[in-house]
């Protein structure tokens, strides 16, 4: 049982992933229309921060990458094209396919999917990561930035903020940081 398992969830992990440029505020409805199709899997990374709303701290999710809707499949790239072009004139909203390199290559690298299949949960959430400062090192004790300290450029620790030195999209990544303590 448990190797029908690890293999649904390799098989998972395998697919290529595409990333769609899209109008901001639009991100949650253009991928449920996608995901409609059933071939694809559309999904907005989104990550757990903390704000103070009227004297309290309270969790809210934010996109991750703001205007940015990912597409998990195992077709080729011809196929995303096709899908982004057919929706492109469907529905507004849809502004570009990102390519990534002078061959037009539009599926990420695999080094940015086994980063954010690390971090995102199974609804493709980065939850909050709570730690401490001992001696000017940051240590993180739970959550997904656990044993990624050393890719922690800077922290704020008044708005629980990491940013991290891994690179998706050509953009740094943010993650929510809560700091319990520093000695």
């Amino acid at each position: 049982m448990q190797n029908i398992t690890t293999t649904i969830t390799t098989a998972m992990r395998n697919k290529n992933w595409y990333v769609m440029y899209v109008q901001g505020g639009k991100e949650g409805f253009l991928r449920d229309m996608i995901n409609k199709r059933g071939d694809v899997v559309s999904f907005v990374p989104m990550m757990e921060r903390k704000y103070k709303i009227k004297g309290e701290y309270q969790i809210q999710r934010k996109p991750m990458f703001p205007g940015y809707l990912f597409i998990k499949t195992d077709e080729k790239q011809e196929y995303i094209e096709r899908l982004f072009q057919e929706y492109r004139m469907k529905l507004k909203g849809f502004k570009k396919l990102l390519k990534y390199d002078e061959e037009g290559t539009s599926v990420l690298h695999q080094e940015e999917i086994m980063f954010l299949n690390d971090i995102l949960d199974e609804e493709y959430i980065l939850k909050m990561s709570k730690g401490k400062i001992i001696n000017k090192v940051t240590i993180v004790e739970e959550g997904p930035l656990k044993g990624l300290e050393s890719n922690i450029k800077k922290i704020d620790r008044h708005k629980c903020l990491a940013n991290l030195y891994v690179k998706v999209l050509d953009k740094e990544v943010i993650a929510g940081l809560e700091i319990k303590e520093k000695e």
